[in-house]
């Protein structure tokens, strides 16, 4: 066989290649049968829903959709064109002809295969926007409005609706008074750290007037709104103090723990040391020695860590700590 019959045939075999490829993308596209368009969707059901209607009730009305529909079909037509001049000029031997036709219709190739990408994004764009309209909830005018225009394939008058400077104006002043808000919580938490003082003095005052009949419950409603105002570490552990004074445990170290963790937040590392020993005390009476335990073995632990800058506090002397954690376990009868 000849090179030259050789080379004919494969380009003819090239050219129905293509020409059959290129009918079997247009198939996905192709101009009066949008309501098969999309169909072929994996997701939830209801996805597929919202799928099908797009491209059944929506996609149809759009001006954008049908101009691209439009290109992609006229590109086609061009590309097909194209393939049976060059199967023309194939046939007839002119070579000059074929490499020119051959270099155009690459070019129209691509060209189809750019708007055929472009149809199938804005497909994927308006189906993944109705499927937002679904999620969010439509509370305010606009997103009502501009989802009854998007149902209409009325994109542009959606967009429209949604003025951008306009909304930057709003969104700017909602900003503004976001922050002042903040700044106005800061002030305020500021002043209500000043009275959670105030109220704490105001109970412990209270506490040395035990002329008065309703000293206790007085006290107690302070320290509440001393708390009220601000659960710092140390009106939380006045607090816890004066409810274990009263035999009232469970809220007593209710508040030690909270005094504990908002020293430890603070970084007030030997005040929360100090509490966690009275929550000790406080187990080992209740007889919970294995709590009691635990917190003697961890301040036990933070003591060697430490080392003698912190021996002269007697809650935190190493003796002590061993001589309370001993008689946990002579309780216990874990006599180690």
């Amino acid at each position: 066989m000849k090179t030259g019959t050789l080379c004919t045939m494969l380009c003819l075999l090239s050219v129905t290649l293509l020409a059959q490829n290129i009918q079997m993308e247009g198939a996905k596209v192709s101009i009066g049968d949008q309501a098969k368009v999309g169909n072929v969707i994996t997701g939830t059901g209801n996805d597929i829903k919202i799928t099908q209607h797009i491209t059944q009730n929506v996609l149809p009305k759009s001006q954008e959709f049908n101009t691209l529909q439009t290109e992609v079909a006229s590109l086609r037509e061009i590309l097909a064109a194209k393939n049976k001049d060059l199967n023309d000029a194939l046939a007839a031997g002119n070579t000059a002809l074929v490499d020119y036709i051959r270099k155009d219709r690459d070019q129209r190739a691509q060209e189809f295969e750019a708007a055929r990408q472009r149809l199938d994004v804005f497909k994927e764009d308006v189906i993944r926007l109705a499927r937002t309209f679904e999620r969010i909830p439509l509370n305010s005018e606009r997103l009502r409005e501009a989802k009854v225009l998007f149902q209409t394939g009325n994109f542009g008058g959606a967009d429209a609706l949604l003025q951008s400077a306009q909304m930057d104006r709003e969104t700017d002043r909602l900003l503004q008074r976001r922050e002042g808000l903040q700044q106005e919580i800061t002030d305020v938490d500021s002043l209500l750290q000043i009275k959670s003082k105030e109220w704490l003095i105001k109970a412990e005052i209270t506490k040395t007037r035990r002329e008065h009949i309703h000293w206790v419950d007085s006290t107690q409603h302070y320290f509440e709104q001393s708390l009220a105002c601000d659960r710092g570490g140390e009106n939380q552990f006045q607090y816890a103090l004066f409810l274990q004074h009263h035999k009232l445990l469970d809220e007593a170290i209710e508040q030690y723990q909270g005094a504990i963790a908002a020293f430890w937040a603070a970084g007030d590392s030997l005040d929360a040391l100090f509490v966690q020993s009275n929550l000790a005390v406080i187990y080992q009476g209740r007889n919970e020695l294995a709590k009691a335990e635990g917190i003697y073995l961890e301040l036990i632990e933070h003591r060697k860590n430490i080392g003698d800058t912190l021996s002269q506090y007697h809650y935190f002397d190493l003796a002590v700590l061993k001589n309370n954690l001993g008689n946990v376990y002579r309780v216990q009868r874990k006599f180690a």
